[in-house]
């Protein structure tokens, strides 16, 4: 608390920044239900802001937050500081009880929702959870409708949230719903429920002492009908009971999620000009170079998966036909240390041809690599030429196939997430220096086809004995350190992230789509949309995004034709 409070006062400290989420430190200290630095925060005069009405990326204030620290509490006395938080929030901002966040969810919600056991929200809070917690529950509810206006137009009771219902609507419907499921010999549909409402209440009303569920949260619903009576509402109560009022369709929260909502409209429209296009991509990339003639300015970050390769014949790992919906193939990458020589046949077989010429040999030159069979795509020699116009930060590749570097792209350029195929190491010991892989990738002899051909046995370490290993991350392992060392320093200056061939299902690689400005374009090429594209057009916060659908190799065609790249130059490899 000591340090806290010298933070706020001698360093002026800003309470307003936000961490990955959004969230301030009002938010996080409310949720841990730490009061005492609530009330610090609070009462410092370091912020300008109002600090309950700062929202996370998804919309939720701190009193949001009070209510999950409430929700999630394991003790009493947990319970009882998290109304400690909201004592504290009501006293300094008691207009933050009618906060909403981007579904127009109050906190009267949030904790309805969660004490009742909403069917819709699958909570996992447990009736003797509620038995338990019944104090701080009643306190705190007790709290906010005390805070609570008696008018109609400022009535949290009454506020509705996206779907059109108020916190009073999910209480009835507990009641409803747990009636109905603890009554066996009712078949009623929702239709002849509502037709017969005025008998239904008044069987719930005899029956429900009956019913746990409901009789532990008695208090709290005479509690809210107290409520309503007070307020002169009880024609509402009949209203909600007979559940005759339909939800309707959720949408706002989807439009306004995430940290874009805190950026001025002109700031986003400015990134691709209000036209998430192709073209205005290009437009962007010219318009830097053209600007800064002597240093272009542009730090391209390129995330790429299975899909820059597959047109050189080497499969994909997640399509239909790709490495990992055979048997031979996930057998081999997921039975390494099981069965090493069934891997090394499965890996001949797919990536020898990288290491022959086109009668079989083995070549030695380049470290064992030679030209090899299997040749750079258009994709590898687009993001060489990147390079070559100082245009490219790095490119992040879950390929193990080396295409990248044989392509003309430095290795210091390229983070090579999952590993290399082009090298081995000991699958145990770290005294054998990794090598060339080489030596796997023998031809087959003259009297044998290429698929008969068996790797006799997996070389074994000098060292320990272990079997060799190519240098990739299998299932389960951690990636290596390269994959974390640059991070912070590509992102930071990254002008433009390219995203090509990948389904942006494998983490943590997907995540560093993520690691970007929220003022930096990013286009997709791939044959479908996915991840974060998918939704496109979902929203304003979609302002950055842009999405080429086809194969890579024609994307990449296109863009350096937009460009205006000579294909005979760029791809005079080819």
């Amino acid at each position: 608390l000591n340090i806290i409070e010298q933070l706020l006062n001698d360093y002026d400290a800003d309470c307003e920044l936000r961490d990955a989420y959004g969230q301030t430190v009002l938010h996080l200290v409310s949720k841990l239900r730490y009061y005492k630095i609530v009330k610090i925060l609070t009462d410092s005069s370091t912020s300008t802001s109002d600090l309950s009405t700062l929202q996370d990326d998804d919309g939720l204030l701190p009193i949001h937050a009070i209510s999950t620290g409430l929700l999630t509490s394991k003790t009493q006395q947990e319970g009882h500081d998290a109304c400690k938080c909201m004592e504290i929030l009501l006293l300094k901002y008691p207009n933050s009880i009618y906060g909403i966040d981007f579904s127009d969810t109050t906190v009267l919600h949030l904790l309805v929702q969660g004490i009742f056991n909403s069917h819709e929200t699958n909570s996992s809070l447990s009736s003797s959870w509620v038995q338990e917690m019944k104090e701080p529950i009643l306190r705190m509810f007790t709290m906010l409708i005390h805070h609570n206006q008696v008018n109609d137009d400022d009535n949290v009771l009454l506020m509705e949230d996206e779907s059109g219902w108020s916190c009073l609507h999910y209480m009835y419907e507990f009641i409803h719903l747990t009636f109905k499921n603890n009554n066996k010999s009712d078949n009623k549909n929702d239709d002849d429920f509502k037709n017969d409402k005025d008998d239904d209440i008044k069987d719930i009303k005899e029956e429900e002492e009956e019913i746990e569920e409901i009789t532990i949260r008695k208090p709290l619903i005479n509690l809210l009908e107290k409520s309503i009576s007070k307020l002169k509402l009880k024609s509402i109560q009949n209203d909600i009971y007979s559940m005759i009022k339909p939800k309707k369709a959720k949408s706002k929260y989807l439009l306004q999620r995430g940290a874009y909502h805190r950026i001025p409209i002109e700031d986003r429209n400015n990134v691709l000009q209000g036209e998430q296009t192709l073209e205005n991509i290009a437009k962007k990339i010219l318009r830097a170079n053209n600007e800064n003639n002597s240093s272009p300015t542009h730090k391209i970050v390129v995330l790429c998966g299975a899909g820059i390769s597959t047109s050189s014949g080497i499969p994909d790992y997640r399509s239909k036909t790709g490495i990992y919906n055979t048997k031979d193939g996930k057998d081999a990458f997921s039975n390494f240390h099981s069965n090493p020589k069934q891997f090394w046949e499965f890996a001949r077989k797919t990536f020898g041809p990288i290491f022959q010429d086109e009668e079989g040999e083995t070549e030695s030159g380049s470290g064992g690599r030679g030209s090899g069979r299997i040749k750079p795509t258009p994709c590898h020699y687009f993001l060489s030429e990147l390079y070559k116009k100082n245009m490219l930060q790095r490119v992040y590749t879950q390929n193990v196939d080396g295409l990248e570097v044989r392509a003309g792209i430095p290795q210091e350029k390229v983070i090579q997430c999952h590993g290399t195929i082009n090298t081995v190491i000991c699958s145990q010991c770290s005294q054998f220096k990794p090598t060339s892989s080489t030596p796997f990738f023998n031809p087959p002899t003259s009297t044998q086809s290429e698929d008969d051909v068996e790797v006799e046995e997996a070389l074994q370490c000098p060292h320990c004995g272990s079997p060799l290993r190519p240098d990739v991350t299998f299932f389960g392992e951690p990636l290596s350190s390269s994959f974390f060392m640059n991070q912070d320093y590509d992102f930071n200056h990254c002008t433009m992230l390219i995203v090509m061939g990948t389904t942006l299902q494998v983490y943590p690689f997907a995540g560093l789509l993520n690691k970007t400005s929220l003022l930096i374009p990013r286009l997709l090429i791939n044959k479908e949309l996915t991840g974060p594209f998918r939704s496109l057009n979902d929203g304003n916060h979609k302002f950055r995004d842009v999405a080429y659908l086809g194969t890579c190799d024609e994307g990449v065609k296109e863009l350096a034709h937009l460009l205006g790249w000579n294909e005979r130059d760029w791809l005079s490899s080819l």
